[in-house]
């Protein structure tokens, strides 16, 4: 007799497990489960055969012993599972969502609680985002993170905005040099954005911040595509209604520039070949005028005009194949530049259009990544990829005179005829990483061992000089006749300055559970990283070790509740800048000089940088940061969860430079790990999330949270500094803060020392963030809405002075300078809270079932909230008793600028068409 068992008898578990690939590469995913009978017996030797149902390719795997299966390698998208068996009917699950680095049962579609994902990250996925009014690049979207203080370069649970890690399909685009974003994005290229805070597994390192990783979309079997025409006018948003508030209150309303900046985006994708080969391809030209400028003219001249219009041609294309069903790979190209920005780099002192600096900047990365399953229990995966940021400099227009050479006037101070730069900056970065895992049974107990590599060599070369490498040096300039009286000429011999950096890393893990509800990940990573300065000496040599545990328990059978906990190291990679410090070929800076004797051009001298006295240490080893956490996640139904987690956090071991005199009276500059310098973070996150289902998503989250201590930059802060020596503050000898230092305005520069502690400008104990969007369905036309909310405490400032450091032994100023904080770091605090609401509606038109035509609107701070958000005048006295303290104290926390508050309500119209 036949026994029909169906989809309710046949139990199946789908589970999507966190990345099984190479470092940094976050493109596939593990299928795991048991089949059981209508008893709840196991059931052996079942067919399961996995299936893209959006590109037809099909695996298939038997049930051991126990039941349990696994598909390891498997690439994002959606997927059906079929199991059979002699004498039972067929089981099937349908169109259940795969996704990279996803944890999820697929029987309850849920990714908010698994026994085995044990990562903090917020997943952003194209379906929802589009839905939200948010900004067109992923740096915005970051901004809606849990622990995630601002958007782009953000800082993530108490790191530094240059520590995060900026990912496009697991290939490294940070710049090496300043450790930002460098790299843009088509927006509807997007698939999704995973933002990683805390509990970051081993296969990432050198960042103490966010590891973002931006997946871009691939091709399915179905030809789609998109085209959206936005457009953007500063008339019609808001004026600034805020007034400087130092007096007499002078209004900071702007000239509001009328023109529409438009933005068309293209999209396509569809099969190559069909269930074998994909393409993807997105391409996106912004342009953005602003309003006309003026250049400094020369009095009685008239001044030149000029407008700024960039241009933005992104372009994203991705080919995807299955070389057999274990085996995939894909490559991709992606360009992002930007250009046409007009810049005076003279200070203001560009006299005329010729002696502007045009300048053009962007980023281009290639990658390719193979993928392969091999048996029941290995996979292999291997990322090739460079990625390249760059920036070019020019003249604006080409000055008539000497072939456009730079032509300063010694009479006016202006400059005339050549801009400031004509040349380059490249940071390349070439990256290669490979992972092999394997699952094994051991004694009934599955693991996922792991070991890869990671690879990545990276530049940054600069080369930057007067048009024709020359500039004059001139009496009485007229741009009119181009005529003068000569006196000098300065010819530059620089060359380009190029420092290299390599970074290694080994890592391997093992997770595992322990009976059914406890999960256990173990891991250690050992990054070795070398550079070298623009003249082959070596400035880093370290080789770091970092340990990571994480475990996860189940209070209930279901897995719905979680208990969560952590502890791991992580370094902070030494930046390329640092490097850049210990510079020996400079820009602009060596020179033949020439002067003028009435007949020509006479060689009077020639000037080289001489070699400097600071040099690197290569002793110095890599910041580091211990991280503890712990927490409960709790899923509510098949897409909804919420959950909490604290997070400490504890920063050592930072690079810093001392600086003292030496016994001539010199500068010296020692570079070292500082043992006082600290940094600490405390943070409690409370999440709930609704996945898009049944028309609508919402997302909630709060933070509590508290970033102290006396170190906050990259390498070199005023800790340690000259605190044997003297410093000074005053004007014709006597002091100008008399509540500061004796009568002459001198005291100990140690004292300097005692305010640094406290917290940065960017702690914020409080910050609430809101999303949510509905789609309603009106016959054959949709509508929907969305909402993103922000409540959060605002910036800290610091009662402030610039004190001189005096020449030992004398009250001379030395020309270095400190900074003396009269209260600790971040006393005083902006009061209030910034709040914004962005609201977006689009209204569709479906053609043939799906989304056709369509017009929305995005409104940027909905209600027109102009609050205070930053202060200019940090300026402080402990006494009133000269005139120039007592301005400094009526002014002090004053906003005086437009960028010191809200951005007044913007607008953004779109008119869509998708297929």
């Amino acid at each position: 007799m036949r026994q029909g068992v169906g989809t309710v008898g046949l139990a199946l578990f789908l589970a999507w497990l966190p990345v099984a690939v190479a470092a940094q590469t976050a493109e596939v995913g593990r299928v795991i489960g048991d089949v059981q009978d209508a008893s709840g017996g196991t059931v052996r030797g079942a067919t399961v055969t996995l299936t893209n149902s959006e590109r037809g390719i099909s695996r298939k795997t038997v049930t051991d012993t126990l039941g349990r299966f696994l598909f390891a390698a498997v690439p994002p998208g959606r997927y059906d599972l079929i199991v059979t068996l002699s004498k039972f009917t067929a089981a099937r699950l349908t169109g259940h969502p795969g996704e990279a680095e996803k944890a999820t049962r697929v029987s309850i579609m849920v990714d908010q609680a698994n026994i085995e994902d044990h990562t903090r990250q917020t997943r952003l996925r194209a379906d929802e985002f589009q839905l939200l009014p948010f900004a067109r690049n992923y740096q915005t979207l970051l901004g809606a993170t849990a622990g995630i203080v601002g958007t782009g370069n953000v800082n993530a649970h108490g790191a530094l905005s240059t520590n995060n890690v900026f990912l496009f399909d697991g290939v490294n685009t940070t710049d090496p040099t300043t450790g930002t974003s460098a790299a843009n994005l088509n927006y509807d290229a997007i698939d999704q954005v995973l933002v990683r805070t805390s509990t970051v597994p081993i296969e990432f390192g050198r960042a103490t911040g966010a590891i973002v990783d931006v997946i871009t979309k691939s091709g399915t079997n179905t030809v789609a595509g998109s085209y959206k025409f936005l457009m953007t006018n500063d008339r019609w948003n808001a004026q600034n209604n805020a007034v400087s508030e130092v007096a007499p209150g002078a209004p900071l309303a702007r000239t509001r520039f009328n023109t529409i900046n438009p933005l068309h985006s293209v999209t396509a994708g569809g099969p190559i070949v069909k269930n074998r080969a994909w393409f993807f391809a997105a391409f996106e030209d912004a342009r953005n005028t602003t309003p006309e400028r003026q250049t400094n003219a020369a009095p009685g001249v008239t001044p030149e005009s000029y407008q700024q219009t960039t241009e933005s041609p992104f372009v994203n294309v991705r080919l995807t194949t299955a070389l057999a069903s274990n085996h995939k790979l894909w490559a991709r190209i992606t360009r992002s530049p930007t250009n046409g920005f007009i810049n005076d780099y003279y200070g203001g002192f560009a006299a005329e259009r010729a002696a502007l600096t045009r300048q053009d900047q962007g980023s281009t990365s290639f990658a390719s990544q193979y993928t392969g399953v091999f048996g029941t229990t290995w996979t292999g995966e291997v990322l090739v990829a460079h990625a390249s940021t760059f920036l070019n400099v020019s003249p604006f227009t080409a000055g008539p005179t000497h072939g456009g050479a730079a032509i300063f006037d010694e009479i006016d101070g202006r400059w005339y005829n050549g801009s400031t730069f004509d040349g380059y900056i490249r940071r390349p970065r070439t990256q290669v990483t490979a992972a092999v895992s394997y699952f094994p049974n051991i004694r009934g107990r599955g693991h996922t061992f792991k070991v890869g590599v990671d690879w990545q060599q990276i530049q940054s070369t600069n080369s930057y000089n007067f048009p024709t490498a020359t500039e004059f040096d001139v009496v009485g300039f007229d741009p009119v006749t181009r005529t003068y009286f000569p006196d000098l000429r300065v010819n530059y011999v620089d060359v380009p300055s190029r420092s290299t950096g390599m970074q290694l890393a080994l890592y391997g893990r093992d997770r595992f559970q322990i009976g059914s509800r406890a999960s256990v990940e173990a891991g250690v990573r050992l990054e070795r990283q070398t550079s070298h300065s623009d003249v082959t000496a070596l400035t880093v040599d370290t080789l770091a070790i970092a340990p990571r545990i994480s475990a996860s328990y189940a209070v209930t059978g279901d897995s719905g509740t979680l208990l969560v906990g952590s502890y791991g190291r992580f370094h902070d990679g030494v930046l390329q800048g640092f490097s850049d410090n210990f510079a020996a070929v400079p820009q602009q800076t060596n020179y033949d000089l020439h002067r003028w004797n009435g007949s020509a051009y006479v060689l009077i001298g020639s000037f080289t940088q001489s070699a400097s006295t600071f040099v690197p240490n290569t002793k110095v080893t890599p910041r580091y940061m211990d991280e503890y956490t712990g927490g409960v996640e709790h899923r509510i139904n098949r897409v909804m969860g919420i959950s909490a987690r604290a997070v400490y956090r504890k920063w050592a071991n930072f690079i810093d430079d001392v600086r003292t005199f030496d016994a001539t009276g010199a500068v010296s500059r020692v570079v070292t790990n500082v043992p006082n310098a600290t940094r600490t973070y405390r943070g409690l996150e409370v999440m709930a999330d609704r996945r898009l289902a049944d028309r609508w998503m919402a997302s909630a989250n709060y933070t509590w949270s508290q970033t102290k201590g006396n170190h906050f930059a990259n390498d070199f802060s005023p800790v340690g500094d000259f605190v044997d020596e003297t410093c000074q503050q005053s004007a014709g000898g006597l002091a100008i803060d008399q509540g500061l230092g004796e009568a002459h305005g001198l005291f100990p520069c140690a004292i300097v020392q005692t305010n640094l502690a406290g917290r940065p400008s960017y702690d914020r104990p409080h910050a609430v963030k809101l999303s949510g969007a509905y789609v309603a369905s009106l016959g054959s036309f949709s509508l929907s809405t969305g909402v993103v909310g922000a409540l959060a405490s605002k910036a800290t400032y610091t009662k402030a002075r610039t004190v001189n450091v005096v020449v030992p032994g004398t009250v001379t100023p030395s020309g270095q300078t400190l900074t003396y904080l009269y209260e600790p770091r971040g006393t005083d605090r902006i009061p209030g809270l910034s709040k914004t609401i962005d609201a977006s509606v689009e209204a569709t038109r479906r053609i043939g079932g799906r989304p056709g035509i369509g017009i929305r609107l995005d409104v940027f701070n909905l209600f027109n909230t102009q609050d205070k958000i930053g202060v200019n005048n940090t300026s402080w006295c402990a006494s009133a008793a000269t005139a120039s303290c007592q301005a400094a104290v009526a002014v002090y926390g004053a906003a005086t600028v437009r960028g010191s508050f809200e951005t007044p309500r913007t607008y953004r119209v779109s008119f869509v068409v998708r297929y």
